[in-house]
Formats: C-alpha cells, structure tokens, sequence
C-alpha cells in the first residue's frame, strides 16, 4: 500500500470499545474518506482492498480496515484508531512487483530452501482472488522451494495488536531451522536457529 496523500488526519472523536471512527478533522469520518478518495460514502466497506486507511506508529503505518459504517458515518473497524492518531488514506501499490522483490530478497537469503510456510492476510488473499492473482502467487511462492501458505485474520485481539500482513518462514535443512521475512524489508527480521 501507498500513502494517498502526505497531509495528517486526525481523528477527534472515536469510541475504542467499539473501534469506531467518528470524526476526522471534524467532520464524520466518511465524509472525509470519501472525499479524499473520490469514491461514494455507500461504497468506502466493500472499497476496503484497494483504499484501506493506514494508523502510524512510529515509522510503520499499519493497515486498518473499516468493516462497517453507521448512518452518521461513524466507520468501524478491525483495529481501533485512538483519538489523535496519525491517520493515512492508503491506495494499492505495485503488489505484483512487491511480490517478486519478497521472492527474490528470500532467494539471496536462502539458496537451498526445503520449505516455505507463509501466512497471509486475509484481505490480501481476497485481492488476489478478486485479481485473479491468487494461483500466480501460489505458484510463484512454490517456485522458491515446497510452499505451505496459511490465510489468517486479525488485526486487534482485544487490546493488542495483531496485525497479519504476512510472513514468510523456511527452513534451509535439519540444522538450520529457521530464516523468517517481514513483507516490509525495511524491517525485515532474520534470524537463524540450530537444533538437533
């Protein structure tokens, strides 16, 4: 995902116990989204694959995805938004280049792979499947070594955060167990554990 625009919203008013946006810069959430997207207020839910809205902490900005939206255009979401939250509206990036750059960013890790277990978003599985990319990406996967893929959900489990974009795990041989890929190479953590 991309930023969609570079100024801050925040939000002013929201419900955390129902992770409800209310109000962003003062006015009811959709109305805002819909206006910095160009899409209708009664399409901003099923919108949610291509123009989620991202809540930054730090220097990461986390995808939430809205899952409903009220009368007064309060939106709902998978993960709470606090009040002054950084707030970004995301568009879809190049996926299909980000897909090979992982690939080959896991291949230069790893040269000799006995298995690759990934786990995905679930809206990441619903794109692709509505792109018609699922089975390229399935089989692009399989080309790096045997490939077990998982699809889970979640972005707040209560009060923690949980957020599945995906990971990616293979293991080089006995010995070598474990290499293990963020989607963001930025952050990418890499590890390698022996056991016998």
């Amino acid at each position: 995902m991309k930023k969609h625009r570079l100024r801050v919203t925040l939000p002013q008013k929201v419900d955390v116990s129902r992770k409800a946006l209310i109000e962003l810069d003062g006015s009811p959430a959709a109305d805002v989204d819909s206006a910095e997207l160009g899409i209708p207020r009664d399409k901003i839910v099923d919108n949610v694959l291509v123009n989620p809205m991202g809540r930054a902490v730090g220097n990461q900005v986390f995808i939430s995805s809205m899952n409903g939206m009220d009368t007064d255009g309060t939106l709902t979401n998978y993960k709470r938004i606090n009040k002054n939250d950084c707030i970004y509206f995301l568009s879809l990036g190049d996926y299909k280049a980000t897909e090979q750059q992982t690939r080959q960013q896991i291949q230069q890790d790893a040269s000799h792979i006995s298995l690759v277990l990934s786990i995905d978003c679930i809206y990441r599985y619903l794109l692709y499947e509505k792109e018609g990319y699922f089975s390229t990406y399935a089989k692009d996967m399989a080309s790096l070594g045997p490939h077990l893929g998982i699809v889970g959900g979640g972005e707040q489990y209560n009060n923690q955060h949980v957020k599945t974009r995906r990971w990616s795990a293979w293991y080089l041989n006995r010995r070598n167990f474990l290499c293990l890929e963020k989607e963001n190479h930025r952050s990418r953590n890499t590890c390698s554990t022996g056991f016998q």
